[in-house]
């Protein structure tokens, strides 16, 4: 879920976009290989990966066929 404010200071001036040029092995539980989207805080610098609504959907629809 793409956040609102910075995890580290609660600051809301945030830049949106992906990390890196390529796709993540660690993401196939997602059903394919995925780019990792991030928030970086323009306030401290921290940078915060997040799922977005679809992959955040598949996760939990492969949570709860556990």
């Amino acid at each position: 879920m793409k956040p609102i404010k910075c995890s580290a200071c609660q600051g809301q001036n945030l830049f949106f976009g992906r990390l890196g040029a390529g796709v993540y092995p660690a993401t196939l539980f997602l059903g394919r290989p995925a780019r990792i989207s991030v928030a970086v805080c323009l306030s401290c610098g921290a940078v915060n990966p997040y799922l977005s609504e679809d992959q955040l959907e598949k996760v939990n629809a492969w949570k709860s066929a556990e």
